[in-house]
């Protein structure tokens, strides 16, 4: 089995490296995740190998053995992007029995098909063709608002993004306010949003807004002042 791979926690898993997952990779390498790419055909290794950041295993990803070599049971999340609906439920099968608490997002080709892999374990499904055709339909009638998006969601720039960080430095217990974190004064970004514990979302939320340490922040900024909160962040939780 060909490889050029040593992750061993906290990483991603992308199985396929076809049109879906090229542009999975190449996003996650802008975004500096982890992750190792699965793919069975020794051709189509031959491309990954072109850009020497990506990690990958020459192997079947419906194969326990594989995934197994994948380190899954200490992976964080996995892209089941074959465009053979038949292929992501195998694999979204044998996963999920691997390790029940990863998460997994699986490419879905037929419609009827997306409860399937949801109750196979998927975690979310997504159609490209669905999302392609909205986001062209979207460029006609509302271009500047996704030209924008586009440029902090799909565009990698040194200008500003858009990130998300787990509000670590409040207190086990405690809540505190979005205004007590001063996180414009010490890193200048901007929190446009905070998805809650229980899962519902706050946008554009008020500086009295009150946080936990098991809310998620969604912020826009630079990378550097995105990095500088990160690191304001960390230091606290140490």
């Amino acid at each position: 089995m060909k490889q050029n791979f040593d992750l061993t926690e906290k990483h991603i898993i992308v199985c396929g490296y076809g049109r879906v997952g090229k542009q999975a990779s190449v996003d996650l390498l802008n975004h500096y995740e982890k992750f190792v790419i699965l793919e069975r055909d020794e051709r189509v290794i031959d491309q990954i190998k072109e850009n020497q950041q990506f990690q990958y295993l020459n192997g079947d990803a419906t194969e326990d053995e594989v995934l197994e070599k994948a380190n899954i049971r200490s992976a964080r999340a996995l892209l089941a992007t074959f465009p053979s609906d038949a292929d992501n439920l195998f694999v979204i099968v044998t996963a999920r029995a691997l390790n029940p608490d990863l998460k997994i997002i699986s490419r879905v080709s037929e419609e009827v098909n997306i409860d399937k892999l949801l109750e196979a374990g998927a975690n979310e499904v997504i159609m490209p063709d669905k999302v392609g055709g909205s986001h062209m339909a979207q460029l006609v009638t509302r271009p500047d608002l996704i030209e924008f998006l586009d440029t902090l969601l799909l565009q990698s720039t040194e200008d500003v993004n858009l990130d998300e960080i787990q509000c670590l430095s409040v207190p086990d217990g405690k809540e505190t306010t979005i205004a007590s974190l001063e996180l414009r004064q010490k890193a200048g970004v901007n929190v446009v949003g905070i998805k809650k514990a229980g899962g519902d979302f706050i946008h554009n939320p008020a500086p009295s807004i009150e946080v936990t340490n098991q809310d998620i922040l969604l912020v826009l900024g630079t990378p550097a002042q995105i990095q500088t909160m990160r690191d304001l962040i960390k230091a606290c939780n140490d």
